[in-house]
């Protein structure tokens, strides 16, 4: 691009100017109450929201708090402030304040009403402020309100200080004690000091010289105490001066402002304690108790406290924490698009020969805004983005761009946005506009011009180190080339490092490009030049340029020789699988509903390298995983059906094939990446530095280039994917394929217990998972889970893995879990009979079926194993080793070289001794006995308990274990006895009663049997309540108390009300007054009524003969329904006190021979008694028994 042809003048000095208001910089102290300064301020939404937070909390009455302003160098914090201590000032010029209130009101209206409301209340503050050149921070508190109260002219309003007392009593010993004053200025000037230099520092509130006058007073008093009586502590000196200005009705209130406060806290991070921290904190405690509003407090900061906390010992931490949490921290971030429109009103232009040259180069300009228009998007449209090259000219977009970014990242007090647009110096804004005069040097400020003039902050750089690293490498690289175009795109390469947006400033020849003004073709000759220098490179993965620094002229032939020596043998996949790092799939509905965290490992394999593979083992082997997805490095099509039958070979369903739709082409890279390692290790070796850095930067790109590479060839929809059977799944995408292997997981893993404890249920554990899991063991092994306290870890693996699963109660709720211990149960019986590898158990529970983690293995182990340790031998390879809890993490390291061999017989005598307490453990007591007396007490205990009827009876069968009638009246004969002995009845009679030859035999027997003896009573009653239901004819699916009911209301009223004679009468009773009851209970009571006993008393003929009278009183209340009566009814009611309570119908029958016998015998009684009873007594007797028979 080119301008100023055509007598169109492009010096640029007659056209671009800067506002002289800019030219400084804003000092808060010398800047009070300056007009042209106000009147220049450029408000923005970020600054104005700035100003009302500021505003408001000075308004604040309660829940105040100090302020800390946060922004970086050159944002306008200071400015802000000048600002509002104008608004605040009472020297404020209301006409002024009028013009700002009403630029303020286009952006936010609020603020201007903040203003008017300060202006109407005469709401005015006294500015003090601080200036950090005092060792001592009170003193430069104590200063600053001097400083303010002489500016202010209120000297009148002084107050006694130690310091002012000191100074009076310096001038009364020079006034009228002679002999005092000169031993003081003999003792003054042995350290150099006047008295007038003395005094001045005391003025000047200096608390060391303070310190060395009470030294001094008391050598010249002979021992005397200088007590000035004074609590001059610099809050209480604030607090008395601020009440004392709204006494006077001068001011409000005094708002004090600290506007180095970041130089403060890097020296007292740098100090060694940072006791200085308290004064800041004590002022801000004011502030926050203060009601009144008669104190305010702002520091500026230009990063956040945690910035400057990075290199602080852990005791200035907690003291900085305490007085961070004391501010109310306001953040200073503007966008980019503000910052773009105060530099396009700082640079002035003479609009009418600026519009001459525009029209000469402006479309220039603008293409080439938008050659670069992503660095502007979201920001501005079209029409935008062309105002803003013409705003901004002469910026070069990317300069625009970079610049408030390079200002926020490195900028410092003497390099800022406003520092750069008002500087001479070089690379300054106005030394580009000065120096500009050939057309040929182009018209643009570009990128490389940033880095001449931000070069000194780079250099002075402390807190970022990745800015000093780049700028080193650049002023190396400028070292090396003498061509300006090459040093040029060196400088602004070194700024887009520096700015490090590289997702939107990309590093890449175009930008370079337009961020320099260059010609294309000068361009390109220039950065080859310094590619072919190995200055810089050019990655292939991202098409980068970098700084390179390579002093090593033959690394690429070293290469070359490393990939034709080294790339025979290759594996691909474990490069690539290297590059990417470990991928995985998760079943995520499987792991959710098991609580397990399963994957399958992605691998990358060349056919060759999957046809080595013969089982799922050999994989499982060099990478532990649920599954595999081979991700097939194809090179010719017929590798590909050659891997699909290896696949089917191998017939696992937990391996899956992913094979790409295009060949795998990047072996040549794979080589190149595999000899740079080499050469890498060589240079560690070498330790040179140099080199290492080089091949870093070589490895790096080549990384990037192949994972990108990979990423896009197994992209899902470029892929096929085939199962074991060879069979291609419908897989689109990466949900599809969390399906397929969710699938396979509740297929193969259907045995796997679930044990909601991710800590412990994996196969790596953190030494402190280990360190409670050999604990848990412990407890579990000393039967003392219940003795842990707290909620130590172990208590939780023990809760989750044991307690919760039943395992102590005798039954397992979880019927993977029961499978598990089966397959130990049947590595221990192995175990018993020869030496056994524990590698062998691990095979099997991390199979398939299991799929189990080491990590919850031991636990298992130790249950099972947890009597029979004492008859246990351990070895490790061929040698025998001590037990201990710790020796089951060791097994789970690795379980192949640990062997375990049991005694057979006395560790089946255990595990029966074991399962008989687990069997009648509700029934043992607690006492001293030997185990033998404990077991069998609890089987005649249990068996004593036992229903009447379960023990008489000869009914019960156990079809399944084929024990005959004879065995079982025998067991019943032997637990009867009371006169067994223990030992033998345990150990031996049991065995010959039951026929059976081994423990193992007779521990399933007796399950079995106590199962049948406990459940005999329940079964007879539900079969009785089946008789019953299909005897009264109801539902078989009602309720037997329901069934009753409803047979009972569906009888005829009656067949009810009829007296029917026993057991009928009562039958019928019992179910129109009975309620809620068991079933069990129910039938008990039926068989009272029916047979005069409950049913845990019957009898094997019991039964049938329920049936029978059940049967003879649904006959009954059938034939008395049907009868019908030719002699009529008696009935009978009752009442009490004037109420009916119901009746009876009687029928009237023929009486008989003999029940006239008992007529006469009852007549002849009542005769015999005689007047000894009246009649009507009789009468009642004879009534009496009238009603119990008929109920």
């Amino acid at each position: 691009m080119r301008c100023g042809e055509n007598n169109v003048t492009t010096d640029y000095k007659d056209l671009i100017k800067i506002e002289d208001l800019y030219h400084y910089s804003v000092n808060i102290r010398y800047d009070l109450d300056n007009t042209k300064k106000i009147k220049a301020f450029i408000p923005t939404p970020s600054n104005v929201n700035i100003l009302k937070k500021l505003l408001l909390n000075t308004l604040k009455r309660e829940d105040k708090k100090a302020n800390v302003l946060i922004g970086p160098y050159g944002k306008g914090k200071s400015y802000i402030l000048l600002v509002l201590l104008y608004i605040l000032s009472p020297h404020r010029d209301l006409s002024i304040l009028s013009d700002l209130k009403r630029k303020i009101k286009k952006i936010d209206s609020e603020v201007a009403d903040l203003i008017d409301f300060i202006v109407s209340e005469e709401i005015r503050y006294l500015p003090v402020i601080l200036n950090y050149n005092y060792r001592n921070p009170e003193q430069a508190f104590l200063v600053a309100l001097k400083d303010a109260m002489e500016r202010e002219n209120l000297e009148n309003l002084k107050f006694p200080t130690s310091f002012e007392m000191a100074i009076e009593t310096i001038k009364k010993w020079k006034a009228d004690y002679p002999e005092a004053y000169c031993k003081f200025e003999s003792l003054l000037s042995e350290i150099n000091f006047t008295v007038e230099d003395f005094i001045e520092e005391l003025k000047s509130f200096n608390f060391e010289v303070y310190e060395y006058f009470t030294k001094l007073y008391s050598d010249i008093t002979a021992g005397a105490q200088f007590n000035a009586l004074l609590n001059d502590d610099f809050i209480n000196t604030y607090r008395s001066f601020m009440y004392k200005l709204r006494e006077e009705g001068i001011f409000d209130g005094i708002y004090v402002v600290f506007d180095e406060f970041s130089k403060f806290v890097e020296e007292e991070v740098r100090s060694d304690v940072g006791l200085q921290l308290k004064t800041i904190q004590d002022m801000a405690e004011l502030v926050e108790r203060d009601t009144e509003r008669a104190i305010q407090f702002t520091c500026i900061m230009h990063k956040p406290f945690d910035h400057y906390l990075k290199e602080a010992k852990s005791v200035q931490i907690d003291l900085f924490r305490t007085v961070e949490g004391r501010f109310q921290e306001i953040y200073f971030i503007s966008p980019a698009k503000e910052e773009y429109e105060v530099i396009g009103q700082v640079v002035r232009k003479d609009e009418l020969k600026f519009n001459v040259l525009w029209e000469n180069c402006g479309k220039e300009v603008t293409d080439l805004y938008f050659r670069v228009k992503d660095l502007f998007r979201h920001i501005y449209d079209e029409e935008g983005l062309k105002n803003l090259a013409k705003e901004c000219f002469p910026f070069n977009p990317v300069s625009l761009f970079v610049l408030p970014r390079l200002c926020e990242l490195v900028a410092q007090n003497e390099r800022t946005l406003f520092t750069f647009l008002t500087s001479h110096e070089r690379g300054g804004f106005l030394n580009f506009i000065e120096k500009r005069r050939n057309p040929n040097e182009g018209f643009l400020l570009n990128l490389d011009v940033l880095f001449d003039y931000f070069e000194i902050s780079f250099r002075k750089e402390i807190f970022n180190k990745k800015v000093v690293d780049i700028y080193n490498k650049a002023q190396k690289s400028l070292a090396l080339v003498e061509d300006e175009n090459e040093k040029r795109i060196i400088k602004a390469l070194a700024v887009i490092y520096i700015v490090d947006e590289l997702e939107r400033l990309e590093p890449k020849e175009e930008l370079l490009l337009c961020s320099l003004e260059m010609s294309r073709e000068t361009f390109e000759r220039a950065l080859e030049a310094l590619l072919e220098k190995k200055v810089l490179i050019k990655r292939r993965s991202t098409q980068y340029i970098e700084f390179f620094l390579s002093s090593n002229g033959d690394l690429y032939e070293r290469i070359n020789f490393y990939k034709s020596a080294k790339g025979r043998d290759l594996k691909s996949g474990d490069v690539i699988g290297k590059i990417k790092g470990p991928s995985f799939i998760f079943p995520r509905k499987y792991n959710d509903e098991h609580e397990i965290t399963r994957y399958f490992y992605k691998i990358f394999l060349e056919a060759h390298e999957l046809e080595r593979i013969d089982s799922y083992q050999d994989l499982w082997k060099t990478k532990l995983a649920d599954g595999y997805i081979i991700h097939l490095l194809w090179q010719n099509e017929d590798e590909i059906q050659r891997s699909i039958e290896k696949v089917k070979r191998i017939d696992d369903e937990r391996i899956l094939l992913c094979v790409p739709k295009d060949s795998f082409d990047k072996l040549d890279e794979i080589k190149e990446y595999v000899a740079i390692q080499l050469l890498m290790n060589e240079a560690r070796e070498g330790n040179n530095a140099g080199l290492l850095y080089d091949l870093e930067l070589l490895l790096e790109d080549l990384e990037n280039l192949i994972a990108n590479y990979i990423d896009e060839l197994f992209e899902y929809e470029q892929c096929s994917f085939y199962n074991h059977k060879g069979e291609l799944l419908k897989i689109e995408d990466e949900r599809d394929l969390n399906n397929v292997v969710n699938d396979i997981c509740r297929e193969v893993y259907k045995s796997t217990p679930i044990v909601p404890n991710e800590m412990v249920n994996k196969n790596n554990l953190t030494p402190q998972m280990q360190k409670a899991l050999a604990n848990a063991i412990k407890y579990l092994l000393e039967g003392k889970i219940d003795e842990i306290k707290g909620n130590k870890p172990e208590k939780t693996i023990l809760k989750v893995a044991v307690v919760n699963k039943g395992l102590l109660d005798g039954f397992c709720k979880d019927a993977g879990l029961r499978k598990v211990l089966e397959a130990i149960d049947v590595f221990m019986n192995k175990a018993s009979k020869e030496k056994t590898s524990f590698g062998e158990i691990y095979s099997v529970l991390q199979g398939k079926g299991y799929g189990m983690r080491k990590g919850i293995i031991p636990i298992y182990l130790a249950y099972k194993m947890r009597d029979l340790i004492e008859d246990m031998v351990f070895y490790f390879g061929s040698k025998e080793i001590d037990f201990d809890e710790q020796l089951f993490i060791k097994i789970n390291e690795e379980p192949e070289s640990y062997y375990l061999f049991c005694d057979s017989k006395s560790v089946e005598k255990k595990m029966y001794l074991k399962s008989l307490t687990n069997l009648f453990k509700d029934y043992m007591r607690d006492n001293e006995q030997n185990i033998y007396f404990k077991i069998y007490d609890a089987m005649r205990t249990w068996y004593i308990s036992l229903p009447p009827f379960t023990q008489k009876t000869n009914a019960i069968e156990i079809i399944e274990e084929k024990l005959a009638q004879k065995t079982i009246r025998s067991f019943k004969r032997e637990i009867a006895n009371a006169e067994q002995n223990p030992f033998e009845f345990i150990s031996k009679k049991l065995l010959s009663v039951l026929g059976c030859d081994t423990y193992s035999e007779a521990i399933v027997k007796i399950e079995k049997l106590k199962k049948a003896f406990d459940a005999h009573l329940e079964l007879t009653v539900k079969e009785v309540i089946k008789n019953i239901k299909d005897i009264l004819g109801f539902e078989q699916d009602l309720n037997i108390l329901v069934g009753l009911k409803k047979w009972y209301f569906l009888l005829p009223k009656t067949v009810k009300e009829v007296f029917h004679g026993e057991p009928v009468n009562s039958f019928l009773k019992y179910i129109d007054e009975v309620s809620e009851k068991e079933e069990m209970k129910v039938v008990s009571d039926l068989s009272l009524i029916l047979l005069g006993i409950d049913i845990a008393h019957w009898d094997d003929s019991s039964y049938g003969l329920f049936i029978e009278r059940l049967k003879e009183v649904v006959n009954t209340l059938a034939e008395n329904e049907k009868s019908e009566n030719t002699f009529g009814f008696f009935k009978i009611s009752f009442s009490e006190e004037d109420k009916e309570m119901g009746y009876k119908m009687l029928e009237k029958i023929p009486i008989s021979e003999t029940g006239k016998v008992l007529k006469t015998a009852i007549e002849e009684l009542l005769v015999e008694f005689g007047a000894a009873i009246d009649e009507k007594e009789k009468l009642n007797i004879l009534v009496d028994i009238i009603k119990e028979r008929l109920n």
